[in-house]
């Protein structure tokens, strides 16, 4: 009796303690694990893909129609434009707000994991979801990067968190949004808005082809430009392609995102959870057949095939795989192999956390090279050139283009690339060393523009990673 009495304090203490801590909103959360992941990582400088969104977005907020048929240009997402055209109004801080984005659509990725493994699995599962997503080198480096793909996964895994406490209406508005970001929500939601027998989900759930289609329409006069442009500028860059490449490249970008042990972790628990928690398992197993089903239909539309774009799946084998450390809870005759999947992710985390630290590390110093351009093009000497100079101005690689475009509030198209002639106009130029002058995105990228466009043209200014002459 003495022993229950005096065992009473620690255990309510410890209830009152869960009860706060599940009282905290999940906006709270979020704002906290995204200082954390801020301190961790270090802030995100948007990538390719980032920057053109800003371009496209400052050309809507202008009034213009975005042009997203310009050279190399990437496949244009809805929402990330939508999103971008309010942020281009704050100028040269809009990247900087993007970073801001980006961080807090990593930690909604940690915090949807973690509530969506709680509901099914248990809090400590939830909680290892989130370490396992979080420390996964290849997220890192796409939310380093503001890709979509981030907010996208966040969104995708806040509606199965809806779907786990049957709101369904939650969670078909939460894939709608997704589908703005990426067509891999699209069946996801129409599975959802069927499963759910009500019309007016099934309508919402085709919410976000219609709209991705109509954007399409009504900036290059093609409904379907978004699946003809991937498929062209895949072919120029020679990426992956075919359903066969799709069945061949699946493992390997499955292992590419989650690492080899918890991968492969993650297919053993699926294996155990279908015979010990069908019915927990049914919604991460769903997901990972959707996603799998997913990358086969790029393959099958001749669609490129990046290892990003497993993301999806890779997150559900990361959710069983945090539930196989907890599975002895369901029988103690599992105490043994939730200690050897205890000890796999033991061992494997500080490997993930050493290639995500190299992420940022990388990071750090494309942001420096960014700031570098941002302010050569504001030097004096450069923007009355730039004012004064009739040509275009000249880049020799294309991913600085849409950078260039944005803060210049020039279309990405009017920025020229290449060229042996001399050039007309002011001439940007990264210094050798860096990493931009070792790019390679397109075939026609050069490490610096050839000595012919720069036949007698001025030194301008440099700064740091860049220099910038003109001939005018």
């Amino acid at each position: 009796m003495s022993a229950a009495v005096a065992a009473a304090p620690p255990a309510a203490t410890a209830r009152r303690a869960s009860g706060a801590l599940a009282r905290v909103p999940v906006v709270g959360w979020t704002a906290v694990l995204a200082l954390v992941l801020r301190v961790a990582y270090g802030r995100p400088a948007p990538g390719y893909d980032a920057w053109w969104s800003l371009a496209w977005g400052r050309q809507l907020a202008h009034g213009a129609v975005p042009d997203l048929t310009a050279p190399v240009a990437p496949t244009p997402h809805p929402l990330a434009i939508a999103v971008a055209s309010p942020l281009s109004l704050l100028g040269d801080a809009a990247p900087a707000a993007l970073a801001l984005l980006g961080l807090v659509a990593f930690a909604a990725v940690g915090v949807t994991a973690a509530v969506l493994g709680a509901r099914l699995f248990g809090p400590v599962a939830g909680a290892l979801a989130a370490a396992i997503l979080l420390t996964r080198p290849l997220l890192v480096g796409e939310a380093l990067e503001c890709s979509v793909d981030v907010p996208f996964l966040a969104l995708v895994l806040g509606a199965g968190a809806a779907v786990a406490r049957r709101r369904h209406g939650r969670a078909l508005a939460l894939l709608a949004v997704a589908g703005l970001l990426r067509p891999e929500a699209w069946p996801l939601a129409l599975a959802l808005g069927a499963y759910a027998r009500d019309r007016r989900l099934v309508a919402l759930a085709l919410a976000a082809p219609v709209l991705w289609l109509l954007a399409d329409l009504a900036a290059t006069g093609d409904p379907l430009h978004s699946l003809h442009g991937t498929r062209a500028l895949a072919g120029d860059l020679g990426r992956s392609r075919s359903f066969g490449a799709a069945l061949r490249l699946a493992p390997d970008a499955l292992t590419a995102v989650l690492g080899d042990g918890v991968a492969l972790l993650g297919g053993a628990a699926a294996i155990a959870a279908v015979w010990l928690v069908p019915r927990r398992a049914a919604l991460p197993l769903a997901i990972l057949g959707a996603g799998l089903a997913g990358f086969l239909v790029l393959g099958l539309a001749d669609l490129p095939l990046l290892y990003r774009y497993t993301i999806l799946p890779a997150a559900a084998l990361a959710l069983l795989a945090a539930w196989a450390p907890t599975a002895c809870t369901v029988h103690r005759v599992l105490a043994p192999a939730s200690i050897a999947a205890a000890a796999v992710l033991l061992a494997t985390t500080p490997t993930a956390l050493r290639a995500a630290h190299r992420h940022a590390t990388a990071t750090r110093a494309i942001r420096g090279e960014q700031r570098d351009l941002t302010d050569l093009l504001v030097a004096p000497r450069t923007a009355g050139a730039l004012r004064a100079c009739p040509g275009p101005p000249l880049l020799a690689q294309q991913r600085p283009v849409p950078q260039v475009a944005y803060l210049l509030g020039r279309s990405p198209a009017a920025i020229r690339v290449g060229g042996a002639a001399p050039a007309t106009g002011v001439i940007l130029s990264p210094e050798p060393g860096s990493l931009t002058f070792a790019d390679r995105l397109a075939s026609g990228d050069r490490p610096a523009p050839e000595p012919g466009a720069t036949r007698g043209a001025r030194l301008l200014d440099a700064r740091g990673a860049w220099t910038a002459l003109a001939r005018c």
